[in-house]
């Protein structure tokens, strides 16, 4: 079975504290896109039940904003250049993408850059 692993460290004068959850189930789905500089609706065909989600993790080289379903967005996430935005509950994927099912993907960036897509899911 597929397994992700969600590694989080915090670091402070006082030392670092860190762990990781793994998380397993029947199903993965991942992808990777390169984005040209002023990249504006680039769709990407990715469906999937969000009650179904175990884990979400969504990464962009630059910085990037993902919109679900349509171009104007039943969910849009912001992505930061090189900072993750992950969820390792079903009940986080559901506070990131509380609208709807997700059908597709339409991913804008000025800067380009590599979008990450990456999920375990529990189809069976």
């Amino acid at each position: 079975m597929p397994t992700h692993t969600i590694v989080q460290s915090y670091q402070s004068a006082a030392g670092t504290l860190s762990g990781h959850t793994d998380i397993i189930d029947d199903t993965e789905l991942n992808a990777d896109l390169l984005l040209a500089p002023a990249a504006t609706n680039i769709e990407l065909d990715l469906a999937f039940v969000r009650s179904k989600v175990k884990s979400l993790c969504l990464f962009c080289t630059g910085d990037c904003t993902v919109k679900t379903n349509t171009t104007g967005g039943s969910d849009t996430v912001v992505l930061v250049a090189a900072t993750p935005v992950m969820c390792g509950t079903t009940a986080a994927v559901a506070v990131l993408l509380p609208t709807a099912d997700v059908t597709k993907l339409y991913l804008n960036s000025t800067a380009g850059g590599t979008f990450s897509f990456r999920a375990i899911i529990h189809e069976s």
